[in-house]
């Protein structure tokens, strides 16, 4: 008997996760430090991480430029970027966010409105713009 093994490629929001592991491994920075600079709770950022709550678009765009990096090169996965990180303006980000007030919309309150409604989630492959 002949066994067929098909490999299936992660998607988009699969690679997104281990992007925002790579760079927080790379950084040396805590899921839970990571969460409360976005004004999450731990189980929050966790349920996103493990892909059991959708990336919004949103909240998609604000991890991505903590990294000072842009959504899609973070959708493809960890690539050559990580290793190019700004390590210590990206600490400082962090640092600097935690000791603020959380956010009242959570991490999309970081950045510019992307003219994306709430419901809009990064649960499909994304495709280049």
């Amino acid at each position: 008997m002949t066994t067929i093994t098909r490999t299936i490629a992660p998607s988009s929001p699969e690679r997104f996760s281990r992007s925002i592991v790579a760079a927080l491994t790379k950084c040396g920075i805590q899921h839970g430090e990571f969460a409360e600079a976005l004004g999450w709770s731990k189980t929050s950022f966790s349920k996103r991480m493990r892909l059991e709550v959708d990336w919004r678009l949103g909240e998609a765009d604000s991890v991505a430029r903590l990294f000072g990096m842009e959504q899609w090169d973070m959708c493809q996965g960890p690539g050559d970027w990580v290793d190019q990180l700004d390590v210590a303006g990206v600490r400082q980000l962090i640092a600097t966010l935690r000791s603020r007030t959380p956010c009242p919309n959570g991490p999309e309150g970081l950045s510019e409105p992307l003219g994306v409604g709430p419901a809009s989630s990064l649960s499909g492959d994304i495709t280049p713009p």
